[in-house]
């Protein structure tokens, strides 16, 4: 009898420890990958963040480069004539008996219409330099990043460099000078020196604010001729094309100065600055985000230990009490097998 009522409990216990263990692994199988994914999620947004920051830190970095290369533009263009060229050109006329080159540049200048221009290169001859151009540069000692400027005409000539760089210099090259429009602007990352990275913009800007005018070339073919011609080489069936419309002009960024030719000359400005704050700030959110990521995979293993105890113990508890009942009720179950027992004996 004692044999019959152990192999039944034992049986029962095996069965129940086997189904306990299979609802266990199946929830917390699923727990883990609902927290995986969860945890995936979490980090490709945390990484999301990291990077658009790090693009917020860059383009502000490079707008404040581009602002002081615009603010020395601006001085260069004051400082140039601006668009009272003929008032100056007038005034370099009448005073042309003073200069002992007044033979030459007087001529010229009436030619062009004191607008023309061989009046307008004349007058940019005196431009070498920046006015009040370290002004605009900001110091290290004033808790901020040392920066650095120079100034290049349209062929790469150096005109004027800023104190900070020493008897460092910086280079232009052909294809920057090539491919830069007027108002475009190039950013990039150099050497200055050993141990000296800079983060500098090249602006290509004009030295004036006013248009130069140039006479057109004169056309070569009659076009009543072209016309006529066309018109008799064209089929008889064949419809008159519809005169072409042209395009609508297409609305591009708003500048504030007038038009430019292309012949208009230009300086090149590169203005540069160590970027010791901007490593700085990029180095405090790339810690955030070691931080941030180290404390996600802490909660995560933490939930999933806090799980594997949970299920220990409700499977533990339900063992134990399934071990009680299952001897209480093999025992009640028994009884009627034991009274026939005794009966037989």
């Amino acid at each position: 009898m004692k044999s019959i009522r152990l192999s039944l409990i034992v049986y029962f216990l095996g069965l129940l420890a086997l189904a306990q263990g299979g609802v266990s692994l199946f929830v917390y199988q699923t727990s883990e990958a609902t927290l995986r994914s969860k945890e995936r999620s979490t980090r490709a947004l945390l990484q999301a963040r990291y990077e658009n920051q790090c693009q917020t830190v860059h383009e502000e970095f490079d707008s404040r480069l581009l602002r002081r290369a615009q603010t020395l533009a601006q001085l260069a263009q004051s400082q140039s004539g601006g668009s009272r060229t003929q008032e100056v050109v007038a005034m370099k006329v009448l005073t042309a008996g003073l200069n002992p080159k007044a033979a030459v540049t007087a001529p010229l200048w009436l030619q062009d219409k004191m607008q023309g221009w061989t009046a307008f290169s004349l007058n940019r001859i005196p431009f070498i330099k920046i006015q009040y151009a370290e002004d605009v540069v900001v110091g290290e000692s004033e808790g901020h990043d040392t920066e650095y400027f120079q100034v290049y005409t349209s062929k790469g000539e150096t005109l004027q460099h800023s104190r900070s760089m020493g008897k460092h210099s910086f280079t232009l090259d052909r294809a920057v000078r090539e491919k830069t429009g007027l108002f475009e602007w190039q950013p990039d990352e150099t050497e200055l020196a050993p141990g000296v990275h800079v983060r500098r913009v090249t602006l290509k800007t004009p030295v004036t604010r006013f248009r130069v005018h140039q006479p057109r070339p004169p056309l070569t073919t009659n076009r009543g001729s072209m016309g006529k011609r066309a018109s008799q080489s064209r089929p008889p069936s064949e419809p008159p094309s519809a005169p072409r419309t042209p395009p609508p002009p297409s609305r591009g960024p708003t500048i504030p100065f007038q038009e430019y030719d292309r012949s208009s000359p230009a300086i090149f400005i590169q203005f540069a600055s160590e970027t010791k704050s901007r490593d700085v700030a990029l180095k405090t959110l790339g810690d955030e985000l070691y931080d941030d990521l180290s404390n996600l995979e802490t909660e995560s293993q933490s939930t999933l230990t806090a799980l594997r105890h949970r299920l220990l113990g409700i499977n533990l508890g339900a063992f134990g009490a399934a071990v009680l009942g299952g001897c209480l009720l093999v025992g009640l179950g028994l009884i009627p097998l034991r009274r026939l027992s005794e009966a037989v004996s």
